[in-house]
């Protein structure tokens, strides 16, 4: 989430090139899709 706060415009790609681990565009994905569901119910 940190990296997409930083990146807004960037895309999954991009995202995943700046991450310290490595992940796929699909993980990406469904990890910020989990943190928007867990934002929208507080």
């Amino acid at each position: 989430a940190e990296v997409r706060k930083n990146l807004p415009y960037a895309s999954l790609q991009e995202l995943a090139e700046e991450v310290d681990f490595k992940i796929t565009k699909s993980g990406i994905y469904h990890r910020l899709k989990k943190i928007s569901r867990i934002a929208e119910s507080l």
